[in-house]
């Protein structure tokens, strides 16, 4: 019950405002040769930056009830992998995953309530393969999908993915790139039971100011913690 229940957990997850000047790869005509090569460019851009945060709204459809769910947030990506995901409303949560651990939180309505925190180690955090590291380039997409198909539509391109991992529990992924500015817009994915989540991003900010306690979390001394490794 644990393996899905943490890649479930982990799989959360436009105007730039740099920093400083950087010299970022230009766009060109995809060749047949080489159909990741806006993805390719993505991740080359997104990697020259020791941090890039973002806005985040995300809507979750259930398969079988089509009920949805909305919440948003913020996202950070950090040098080394480290992700950040903050939901603020109207349940807050989050979830760290930096090099060593990852923490799924869980933060009550009240004070009354205790934290409720999953802490994974060892074998257990390299299994929590963020489906957010996976469409950033932070791991190597061709480990885990193959290209399905590639469409685009004016200033957008849209790449859609179908799982060759069966470990994980994401059987579809499609990444939204805006043509003009390099920038991924939006991710979705299908998990094994049909249910959808569409994640938009906005506001999208790159700085090589490196906020180290991003990715670190230490629970507060009445929290449920439970340990996976």
């Amino acid at each position: 019950m644990l393996k899905p229940l943490i890649f479930i957990v982990f799989s959360l997850c436009f105007q730039s405002a740099f920093a400083q000047k950087t010299i970022l790869p230009k766009a060109k005509n995809e060749t047949a040769n080489n159909e990741h090569y806006l993805l390719q460019t993505i991740s080359k851009k997104y990697s020259q930056f020791k941090l890039v945060s973002m806005d985040v709204e995300k809507l979750v459809t259930l398969g079988v009830l089509k009920k949805q769910k909305k919440s948003s947030g913020k996202l950070h990506l950090g040098e080394n992998s480290q992700i950040r995901f903050e939901i603020d409303k109207p349940q807050k949560s989050l979830n760290i995953i930096n090099e060593k651990t990852a923490w799924m939180i869980e933060i009550p309505d009240t004070p009354a309530q205790k934290v409720r925190v999953i802490q994974a180690t060892g074998s257990a955090h390299k299994k929590a393969q963020s489906i957010l590291k996976i469409a950033f380039g932070k791991e190597d997409i061709n480990k885990f999908f193959a290209l399905e198909s590639k469409k685009l539509d004016k200033d957008i391109a849209n790449y859609s993915f179908i799982n060759t991992d069966k470990s994980l529990e994401i059987k579809k992924l499609q990444i939204f790139i805006h043509l003009k500015n390099l920038q991924i817009e939006q991710i979705s994915y299908w998990d094994n039971l049909n249910n959808q989540t569409d994640l938009f991003f906005s506001n999208i900010e790159f700085s090589n100011n490196l906020k180290n306690e991003l990715f670190e979390y230490k629970a507060p001394k009445d929290a449920q913690i439970t340990n996976i490794n």
